[in-house]
């Protein structure tokens, strides 16, 4: 797994960073290529939702259910071999996803934890 500015991290240092920090960052997951496709079919999501006046708040959870583009982005093996390093697993499932977007430039403010739910 690619991490920081090029280094090449195993899954052993990889457990290790997240066991000693509590997170492990930058990971590179998605190509520049990908990221842009991802951006584009999220806009496309979003006009779409706009377009037949449909509520945002609605479709905003559990999208890889519903759009294959995100099943494929949740499982993309970058993140699913990280996710299988850190926890120390070879078996890991998605249990839910959620949009939680902030444009540029917003004022709005975005708390670290969003646990509540299940707690």
């Amino acid at each position: 797994v690619e991490f920081g500015m090029g280094t090449l991290l195993g899954a052993g240092a990889l457990r290790s960073a997240f066991a000693a920090q509590g997170f492990v960052f930058p990971v590179r997951i998605l190509s520049a290529h990908e990221a842009a496709t991802a951006e584009r079919r999220y806009r496309e999501y979003r006009q779409l939702l706009d377009e037949q006046k449909l509520e945002w708040s609605e479709y905003r959870f559990k999208s890889h259910l519903l759009l294959p583009w995100v099943w494929d982005l949740v499982n993309h093996p970058a993140i699913v071999q990280s996710v299988q390093a850190v926890l120390g697993t070879e078996r890991v499932s998605v249990w839910s996803t959620d949009w939680v977007p902030k444009p540029p430039k917003s004022s709005s403010k975005f708390s670290w934890h969003q646990d509540s739910t299940y707690a």
